[in-house]
């Protein structure tokens, strides 16, 4: 989620969930079955620093009546949020009118709807959620912009927002949206139930083989866990890196390449257990595609079979029935269905709320017909394979949850405008009032820590965060690739072939043998899907489309 960002773990959720990917990063967190519930006050503003107004140029925005059109993805999303956002906004720029126009589409529908807009010779959004359709090159590389002022804040937009943290790169490397949290994936647990079987939480693969015997054996469901983006996607960059972490040496941009940055690429030194790799280098993906290209990076290898052959004793033997077909891996779990459930930290407030008190609307929301009896839960982080052949530990995917703003690139007076509304937006002025829109529509319940400086959740959310560790990205450019192809048909195809092997119709050796020969009768046309050329891979010193 190449970065991936298609096909993000946000698709297909509910409403409530929707509203709720507002951020995260993760630990080990015990939480009470039945906590007190009291609202959460709006997350407060801290006061901005300063700034030297004579150093603050005047905000580049049309002075001209006009219109920003913003359609994010998103299923009814509430009016009050928009609402704060609207009339702050225009307080400062008058004549500047907002007008959101939610398609009320998710991740489902919503990308092919993007696509429809993008493909008109008028487009009529201004700012989108980009990274649903990420292979688009209409949109406007943020970078451009991380020194302009924030006619909101007096700063540099790059320091109202923890920059270097943001996901959401095309493939030529241009920054294609910003966000304001980030998101992190781990298991959670029922407790009582491992208590039940005297099941500890697992550290390595095996320990977890082992517990969700012990679970099967006892007339337990172990896992709900979904094969849309959660093990074909989550588990298979999580686990790809642990093999295959010296590929960084392979696809980093080398002196002479357009995207080498000397002051990052040149003091890179490969540190496998370095659980932040992965950000300190600049990735070219013509380096990428030329190793595969070239047969310096394969796929027929005793590391993808010995990693197909440890994913395959796990699924789909002790997921749910439904593991092909299944979405919402939470209900089940919430109705201890099931004793472990794959999701997120988006999940911890969730979580909390629901268990402190479940109201019928929400029951219907979840599809579920019966109350819910609170339990004690709690969650781990995800289990390393320790085979001879692993290179370093398991990561997670810390990556980026909505609201996603993308700018379409249209002329420059337009940008500007949808610029700073952006800014707005990404910084605490804005994203302040969108917390306390949903805080008034009792739809606030934060992901995980923010992005965006100058600015707290309240304190019972904030002392969830400060619990919580970062282990590092898996979702990096390369690790997803092998179940991904970039997106489309080749990740229709390959994510059947590797539900052959987890089903035991293909071997390990066998698939490893096919997946290398997939990639490499259909590597010209993947390569053309991310929108560059086999010359381009030719050449990693010329930008792509240049």
């Amino acid at each position: 989620m190449t970065e991936k960002y298609d096909n993000p773990q946000a698709q297909s959720l509910s409403r409530r969930k929707f509203l709720k990917l507002t951020g995260g990063i993760a630990g080990t967190i015990t939480l009470a079955a039945c906590a007190p519930s009291t609202p959460a006050p709006a997350p407060t503003l801290a006061p901005a620093a300063p700034a030297d107004a004579a150093a603050t140029p005047e905000a580049a925005v049309s002075r001209e009546p006009g219109e920003i059109v913003i359609s994010l993805n998103g299923e009814n999303v509430p009016e009050e949020p928009m609402a704060l956002l609207s009339e702050a906004f225009q307080d400062t720029f008058p004549n500047l009118e907002l007008a959101w126009e939610y398609p009320n589409l998710g991740a489902g529908d919503y990308p092919q709807w993007l696509g429809t807009q993008v493909a008109a010779g008028d487009i009529r959004p201004d700012v989108v959620s980009g990274n649903y359709l990420s292979s688009y090159n209409g949109y406007v590389n943020l970078d451009q912009y991380r020194k302009t002022i924030n006619p909101f804040t007096g700063n540099a937009w790059d320091q109202d927002i923890q920059w270097d943290a943001l996901r959401g790169m095309n493939v030529k490397g241009e920054r294609i949206m910003v966000h304001m949290r980030s998101v992190h994936t781990y298991w959670f647990y029922n407790q009582e139930i491992f208590d039940e079987v005297s099941a500890a939480p697992p550290t390595t693969w095996d320990e977890f083989l082992n517990v969700n015997d012990l679970l099967l054996t006892a007339g337990h469901t172990p896992m709900s866990i979904n094969y849309i983006w959660q093990a074909p996607q989550w588990l298979a960059e999580i686990y790809f890196d642990q093999y295959h972490v010296d590929w960084v040496e392979t696809v980093r941009a080398q002196p002479g390449d357009w995207n080498f940055e000397p002051d990052k690429d040149g003091v890179f030194t490969f540190d496998r257990n370095d659980p932040f790799i992965h950000e300190k280098y600049t990735y070219n993906i013509q380096r990428f595609f030329q190793g595969i290209m070239d047969g310096n990076l394969r796929f027929d290898t005793a590391e993808v079979a010995d990693l197909a052959n440890n994913m395959a004793k796990m699924f789909p033997e002790y997921a749910t029935e439904d593991f092909f077909v299944i979405s919402d891996a939470y209900a089940p779990f919430l109705q201890k269905q099931t004793a472990i459930m794959s999701n997120g930290t988006w999940s911890i407030p969730t979580m909390i709320n629901d268990m402190a008190s479940i109201s019928p609307e929400r029951l219907e929301q979840l599809k579920i017909e019966t109350d819910i009896t609170p339990f004690a839960w709690s969650t781990f982080e995800n289990p390393s394979m320790m085979t001879s052949l692993v290179q370093t530990s398991a990561k997670a995917v810390e990556s980026a949850p909505g609201p996603y703003l993308s700018i379409i690139n249209k002329n420059q007076d337009q940008v500007d405008n949808a610029l700073a509304f952006v800014m707005f937006f990404s910084s605490a002025p804005g994203f302040s009032l969108w917390n306390q829109g949903l805080q008034e529509a009792k739809e606030f319940a934060p992901a995980g820590p923010l992005l965006v400086n100058n600015m707290q959740d309240p304190p019972e959310i904030q002392e969830l965060w400060d619990k919580l560790q970062f282990t590092g990205n898996a979702e990096t450019n390369y690790n997803g690739f092998w179940t991904s192809g970039g997106g489309g048909d080749y990740q229709t195809d390959l994510r059947n072939l590797f539900k052959n092997v987890i089903e035991e119709t293909l071997t390990p050796d066998e698939y490893a043998t096919q997946l290398q020969a997939y990639m490499t009768e259909n590597l010209q046309g993947i390569v053309e899907r991310s929108n560059i050329s086999m010359d381009d891979i030719r050449n990693p010193a010329r930008e792509p489309g240049a």
